[in-house]
């Protein structure tokens, strides 16, 4: 038995998602809501599994054909990890992928933290040299930024 069954949808859950147009997909933040059980996941399924156990019952309900991957803020996935979540949703599923800390946070540190004293970071112009760094959004890796990244140890 699964431990995070999906739920059976109502009939009117099932008609509505029937006249959704194709290219319109219903998400959510996470799939990983306790307030879902009963609702979206089956009714006992236990709250500390919805993260690691919740994303193919997620994924089962008929509204939802998205959902963020707000993880990614944190540390990016593997191509792998990527494969993974794919293999637990239906074709046509979508991940919002939310972008990594350390190119959105124009103050960071090293590790794309915020807390404690980030204006000296900013001593000599930009305290984070990935800060909307596209090539380093894309692929990983700043050319433009390397040698500067690994002397701050951005990079390693």
């Amino acid at each position: 038995m699964e431990r995070v069954p999906p739920a059976v949808p109502p009939g009117r859950v099932r008609s509505l998602a029937a006249r959704m147009p194709p290219h319109v997909r219903l998400g959510t933040s996470s799939w990983a809501y306790p307030g879902w059980r009963g609702i979206v996941f089956g009714a006992k399924a236990p709250a500390a599994a919805l993260a690691s156990e919740g994303l193919a019952a997620y994924a089962a309900w008929p509204l939802f054909g998205a959902v963020g991957l707000d993880r990614s803020f944190y540390a990016t996935p593997s191509e792998d990890g990527f494969r993974a979540l794919a293999a637990l949703v239906p074709d046509g599923f979508r991940f919002v992928v939310k972008a990594d800390q350390r190119a959105t946070r124009p103050d960071a540190d090293v590790h794309g933290s915020t807390l404690g004293n980030t204006t000296a970071l900013r001593a000599g112009g930009t305290a984070n040299p990935l800060f909307l760094d596209a090539a380093f959004l894309r692929d990983g890796r700043s050319e433009e930024h390397t040698s500067e990244l690994q002397s701050r140890q951005y990079l390693v």
